[in-house]
């Protein structure tokens, strides 16, 4: 279990910043979709 968890935040640290910056990105799109 302890295993499990070290490497469920690993993957968590290492996707952190793409899920963000797609986040963002999503973000943005929508509003230059909402200000159309």
């Amino acid at each position: 279990m302890n295993v499990f968890d070290t490497v469920l935040v690993s993957i968590n640290e290492f996707l952190g910043p793409f899920i963000h910056s797609a986040l963002e990105a999503y973000s943005k799109l929508l509003v230059s979709f909402h200000l159309i």
